[in-house]
């Protein structure tokens, strides 16, 4: 018989976000309240059209800053005159909400 655990929907206050290709910090606290739909708990930030999901809270959060690390790599890295004018603005939000670590 298996027995089925509450879920943990608490918010978190994100710092650090980090792969093994980069770490990044917030240069403030990003909040996050995941919510449970169609059997995932799911993050959102819309400002980065981010929709990251697990099976868990803590899958979620991982997929989560796996894609602001993605965005960093591929805006912020990225030469700035190959950016349109939407991706040079996302670029500049990026800048503005994170740091490189280290």
């Amino acid at each position: 018989m298996s027995e089925i655990g509450e879920l943990d929907l608490t918010s978190a206050r994100l710092l650090s976000f980090s792969t093994p290709d980069l770490t990044l910090q917030a240069t403030r606290p990003v909040e996050v309240r995941p919510y449970f739909e169609g059997q995932k708990v799911v993050i959102e930030m819309p400002k980065f059209g981010i929709i990251a999901e697990g099976a868990t809270r803590e899958e979620a959060i991982e997929t989560f800053q796996e894609d602001i690390v993605w965005l960093w790599l591929e805006y912020v890295k990225a030469p700035e005159e190959r950016l349109s004018g939407d991706a040079r603005r996302l670029r500049h939000d990026l800048q503005e909400m994170f740091r490189e670590a280290g």
